[in-house]
Parts: C-alpha cells; structure tokens; sequence
C-alpha cells in the first residue's frame, strides 16, 4: 500500500507553512484546496525522510509560485530535479516561474524537456487533473513568450493546445469547470490578441467578447481586483482595434473611450 504523509511545512524564506499531502511510492500529489496554503503554527522546520525531495520541494515551489516568488520556486525546482531528472512536472513549473522573470529562453527549453517527459507518461494516464493542468498552463505561457516575441502564429498554436487540454481536463474532471473559469477567459484574451496579429478580426472578436464577458461579471463582483481591472481594460482596447479594422468606426470609438475609462479608475 502506498504510505500517506500529511504534515505542515515551513517555508524558511516566507515563514509561513503550507500543507504537504502526498502518497510516497506512486510520486502523485493530492492537495486539499481547503489546507492548501494555509497559515498555522503547527508546522514541521524539517523534511520527513519518508518524503522523496522531489516531491517536497515541488510541493513548496508551488507555494512560492502562488505568492509570486519566482527566484524562491526556481531554486527549489532545481532540488526538485536535481533529485530526480525525469521529474517532468517540476521542468514546466520551473519554465513558468523562469518566463515570469522575463527568462524565455531558459523557460523555452524547460518546457521543452517537461512536454517530452510529461506528455509520453500521459499516455497511460490521460485523464489525469495534476498533469492534463501542469501541460495546460506550460502551453499558455510558452504561447503568451512566443506573442511577445513576435511569433503570434506560433502562439495561437499553442494557445489553441491549451484550450483543448483545458477542455479535456473539465470534461475528464467536471468537478473542476467552475475553478476553470478564469483560466478559459485568459485564453479567451490572449487568443484573441493573437488573432488580431494575424489579421483574423472576426476570430479576435469573437474571443474578446467571451472574455470581456467574463472579466466586466468579474469586476462587479470585486470592483477593486486590479488584475481584473486591467483584464477588461486590455480586451476593450484590444476589440476597438479589431473592429477599427473591420471598419466599425463607432464601436471601435465606445471600446476605446471604455478602456480608457477603466484603467484611470
């Protein structure tokens, strides 16, 4: 039977703790969104040798991905790997933290090696949330490094991957499509972009719509999440210029003067 470990963890750097639960000889993680970051003084300053490094410090990467200590998470999923070299999961995560700090060629290639380890493993296990979710987000955010890099064909490849793995990952997980929300409208948005890129107005539209829906809902909810704020900043103005171009004047004109107003406030 595989052995069950659920134990607090320290973060030295952060001094907060965050739950690790996980079962040792199958390497798969299981997280409680419930304990999943959560403060507490009952924590363990040192790492259980039942646990393989692998797995603790991914677990803890993620942590500091969430709190958005990009150089913390690298520097673990480098024990990560080093601990163990086929580790594919800890090779995309460490592609996203590195592309966070501007790193792309260094993300590029982790992404690289994770999609060649993670992809063939998925064989066996297709329906599986933790890597149909870890291969969703590599593809989003080495298509958001190809769109700043000019390449937004390449990007709409890749963000059109990411879709349908995110799509594959509710209809397999379908207690997760309300969580997913979020992450099909940042598609939405960037696919969107990358649309108007390539001069495919209609597409651009269509996307961008889908998004601002979502994202003005959101912003009502919680007017004063500036992320939110500039989501829906971005998508107006980005839907002024694929309409300008479809020669709808007045609406380009509304979308513009929206945007504007949004992102003074």
């Amino acid at each position: 039977m595989p052995q069950h470990v659920s134990l607090h963890v320290e973060d030295s750097k952060t001094g907060a703790s965050f739950y690790l639960e996980t079962r040792v000889e199958t390497d798969k993680r299981i997280y409680s969104p419930e304990k999943y970051l959560k403060k507490s003084a009952n924590i363990c300053a040192e790492i259980p040798v039942s646990i393989p490094n692998s797995i603790f410090y991914s677990s803890r990467s993620e942590h500091r991905l969430n709190l958005k200590d990009y150089e913390g998470a690298i520097s673990d999923l480098d024990k990560a790997i080093g601990a163990n070299p086929e580790y594919g999961y800890g090779y995309l995560n460490r592609g996203v933290a590195k592309s966070q700090l501007k790193d792309y060629n260094g993300a590029m290639s982790d992404f690289d090696k994770g999609f060649k380890i993670i992809e063939e493993k998925s064989k066996k296990t297709p329906d599986d949330f933790l890597t149909l979710f870890a291969l969703y987000k590599a593809y989003a955010c080495r298509g958001d490094i190809k769109r700043k890099s000019g390449d937004p064909a390449g990007a709409l490849s890749d963000f059109n991957k990411a879709f349908g793995l995110l799509e594959q990952t509710v209809k397999s997980n379908p207690e997760y499509s309300k969580r997913c929300e979020l992450n099909f409208n940042q598609l939405n948005l960037l696919r969107g972009i990358a649309k108007n890129k390539l001069k495919d107005y209609s597409g651009a539209i269509e996307d961008l719509e889908k998004a601002l829906l979502y994202f003005e809902k959101q912003l009502i909810a919680n007017p004063e999440d500036q992320a939110t704020r500039s989501a829906v900043a971005e998508a107006l103005r980005r839907l002024s210029v694929a309409c300008r171009r479809l020669g709808m004047k007045e609406k380009a004109k509304e979308n513009i003067r929206k945007s504007r107003e949004i992102a003074k406030n």
